[in-house]
Formats: C-alpha cells, sequence, structure tokens
C-alpha cells in the first residue's frame, strides 16, 4: 500500500528504537511530526507520513510529508539513551533533509535529546537550503509561530463545514485535554462556543452551567490532564461517558483509534471534526456514516500547523506571517467546503471524498517525488 515509501529504521543494542518515514520530497525537503509512544509500530509511522503529504496536499506540498516514530520502552532503556540513538542513526536524514517536529508524546525536552544525538539544529536542513538568508535554528522561532496553532485549523474546518461565521451558541465536547484539546477550547470559545464537556485519559468533565469559561480552562488543564476542582460548576463523569453527552459538536483530540463503533453509536452530536490523526476506528467511521453525522476528517482538519511550518520551510521563513495565515485559513476553508460537495454529489464520506476526488485533482498540480525516489541514506539500518 505505501510502496512509494523510504522507511528508516533504527537499531540499537539489538533493539528497534523508532523509524523515519519519507513518504514524499519536494523543494528538496520534507517535514512530519515525530510520534513518542511505548509499543508504537513501522505501520502506524508509515499511514501517519502518507497522511502528512495528503496534508500538506490541501496547502499546495509546500515541503514533502514525513513522519517520526520513536518506541519509547524499546528494550526496557531509558527513554533519554533511545531518543539520542534515534538521532545519531538517522544523521545524514536529519542534517539534510528531513525535519521533525512534535507529535503524540512529544515535548521540547525529547526533541532537543534527538537533535543532540544527530549532532545539528532542527532547522539545518532549511539553512543548507537557504544559505544566504538567516533561517532560525527551531521551528518554534519561525513567523507565524504562534499558540494553538492545530486547534485553529480545527476551527477553520468546523466554521466551513457550518457555513458560519461564528459558533455562538454551539454546544460542544472535546475529547482530549492535551496541547490540541486545550487550544481547541480557548479557539471554540473565542468564536462564542460553549464548551459543555472535555475529557483526559482518565475521566470526563461536564459543565452544570452554560459552559466552561476560558480561566477554568486554562486553570484546570494541564499536561493533558484535568484538575476537575478548577472547574467551576462541574461534574465528573466517566471518560467514555462524554460520548453521550448533549452537544452539537465533537471534537476528538486524544490518541489515535480512541474512538471505536460503541463509542461512535453513543455520539449525540450533528457534526465531528478529527483534530487527532484517525481519532475514529474504520468500524467507527461505518457507524456515523449511517447516522448521518457530518464527520471532518484530520487530513483537512488537522493540517493548519504543519501547513504553516512546512510554507515558512520551503520559503526560507520568508513568507508575510498574516498573509500565511490567511491562506491556510483559506486553504482549509475551500478544501472543506469542496469536499462536502463532492461527498454528498458521489454520496460518499467526505474523508472518501478527499481521497477519491478531490486528492487525484490536486495532485496533477503539484510537482514532487515519491520517498522511495529519493537517493540520500541515514547513519542506521535502511529498511
Amino acid at each position: 500500500m505505501y510502496d512509494h515509501q523510504k522507511v528508516f529504521e533504527v537499531e540499537h543494542k539489538g533493539h528497534v528504537v523508532g523509524w523515519i518515514v519519507l513518504d514524499s520530497l519536494a523543494h528538496n525537503l520534507t517535514f512530519g511530526g515525530c510520534r513518542i509512544i511505548p509499543d508504537l509500530t513501522c505501520d502506524e509511522v508509515r499511514e501517519l507520513a502518507n497522511t502528512m503529504t495528503k496534508k500538506l496536499i490541501v496547502h499546495g506540498l509546500p515541503t514533502g510529508g514525513a513522519k517520526g516514530g520513536v518506541v519509547a520502552n524499546a528494550g526496557g532503556l531509558p527513554l533519554d539513551e533511545i531518543l539520542f540513538a534515534f538521532g545519531a542513526g538517522l544523521r545524514g536524514v536529519l542534517d539534510t533533509h528531513v525535519v521533525i517536529g512534535k507529535d503524540l508524546g512529544a515535548t521540547d525536552h525529547k526533541i532537543d535529546m534527538i537533535y543532540k544525538g544527530v549532532g545539528s539544529h532542527q532547522l539545518t536542513p532549511v539553512q543548507k537550503s537557504f544559505p544566504d538568508i538567516d533561517v532560525p535554528t527551531s521551528i518554534a522561532d519561525l513567523d507565524g509561530y504562534i499558540p494553538n496553532m492545530t486547534a485553529l485549523g480545527v476551527l477553520y474546518s468546523a466554521l466551513a463545514a457550518a457555513n458560519r461565521d461564528d459558533l455562538d451558541g454551539v454546544r460542544v465536547c472535546i475529547q482530549g485535554a492535551g496541547a490540541v484539546g486545550k487550544g481547541a477550547a480557548l479557539r471554540f470559545m473565542e468564536t462564542g462556543a460553549s464548551i459543555v464537556a472535555i475529557s483526559d485519559i482518565n475521566q470526563a468533565v461536564v459543565s452544570e452551567g452554560k459552559g466552561f469559561t476560558a480561566e477554568d480552562i486554562e486553570a484546570g488543564l494541564e499536561g493533558g490532564n484535568i484538575d476537575a476542582s478548577r472547574l467551576q460548576n462541574s461534574k465528573v463523569i466517566g471518560r467514555d461517558e462524554l460520548f453521550a453527552v448533549d452537544c452539537d459538536l465533537m471534537i476528538l483530540a486524544a490518541g489515535s483509534n480512541t474512538v471505536d463503533e460503541k463509542l461512535a453509536d453513543g455520539i449525540q452530536a450533528s457534526q465531528l471534526v478529527e483534530g487527532s490523526n484517525f481519532g475514529l476506528t474504520l468500524p467507527a467511521r461505518d457507524v456515523l456514516a449511517r447516522k448521518g453525522t457530518l464527520v471532518v476528517p484530520d487530513i483537512v482538519a488537522s493540517s493548519s500547523s504543519a501547513a504553516m511550518v512546512c510554507r515558512q520551510l520551503g520559503a526560507g521563513n520568508q513568507a508575510n506571517s498574516d498573509e500565511l495565515w490567511r491562506d491556510i485559513q483559506h486553504g482549509i476553508h475551500e478544501s472543506t467546503r469542496e469536499c462536502i460537495r463532492l461527498s454528498q454529489q458521489h454520496k460518499c464520506t467526505i474523508r472518501e471524498a478527499f481521497n477519491d476526488a478531490f486528492l487525484p485533482e490536486r495532485r496533477q498540480k503539484i510537482s514532487y517525488k515519491n520517498g522511495v525516489d529519493c537517493s540520500f541514506e541515514a547513519d542506521s539500518k535502511n529498511s
């Protein structure tokens, strides 16, 4: 299925510690987040890399798409040792053409440990591509890098799907209290939405008033966890009971494949937006399709942060940040509206419309290489 990809596998002390998967290359660069979780598989990283290319095609593919993955419990080794070995095994990749950022389980410290192993800065490949421009050393220093970037794209897609300029009075439930979930709560409230419930890995918390305030969210959510005692007028319920809460819009902002068909069957919202990669299992997608729930998939909805980073990587950090974010909003809005139109025309889901109709047409207008066609190598076992 992914024969076009190039996979770099890293071993350390007899254990596979991770992979970089190169799905595509454009303008001599490729980008993707690095997932750092226990029991990660190469198949998952390959699917995520392909998804990154799809997300970037929405925005003209300013760079290619890739993905990193680190097995956080490989061989029972210390995590810092794993991360350093991962970076060291990928010299020749991470210092020439591939830039990785944060994904599920990653922190600034963990990404820094990887690049200590590489022995170069995060944006060294961009600096090499633009030797006459003063390019910063890290993604966080790029012009246009703002708080809650992924959540902003989720908001853009929700507004486009609802065909509204604001979400005044819309009741929202959010699965996930990490960076995307917390960011979505804050971003959606700015447009008038009411956050009526939110969950973390252990619990869900429901507002017994008209919704949580921004102050509640700032005080009660930290590090992906909810301190319910700091959310005013709230009630704690079971984590998965979130999906039975009466609301208009459900936002998925937790891990991959965390909503199965049973949970999907209980969802009350008429609209759902995937802010997480593959938040829905395949059977869950089928259930929601039968129910007539409008589902905006991750390949459109959670593309904004990748688009911002890659637009600047491909431009040597020379793009005007205001124009950049206007273009990103326009790209997500138009892609969401067009995929909804195609789904209605072909009587299929929005994801199917994206993959079968929207994506092939966009690919024809873009020049890029598949990963397998790239000649550079890593200092690792290349599978």
